[in-house]
């Protein structure tokens, strides 16, 4: 749908890689869901702030799972 992605998926991407939001275009629209298969957690971000806000509070936390298993 409208402003929808994935990244990090396919059959050669490691799962840790997923994430799947809404950058939106106008202030209050961005979502970033990230779900980390190796650790049974999900990270949602919902700012309150148009793009990329929902990108920058996941990374951080996303870089750390990149060195899961």
């Amino acid at each position: 749908g409208p402003g929808f992605f994935a990244t990090g998926d396919g059959p050669d991407v490691p799962g840790h890689d997923l994430r799947r939001g809404n950058g939106g275009n106008a202030d209050g629209i961005c979502i970033d869901v990230r779900r980390h298969p190796y650790t049974g957690e999900t990270v949602i971000a919902v700012p309150n702030r148009g793009a990329p806000a929902c990108s920058a509070a996941s990374n951080p936390l996303h870089a750390q799972r990149k060195g899961s298993p």
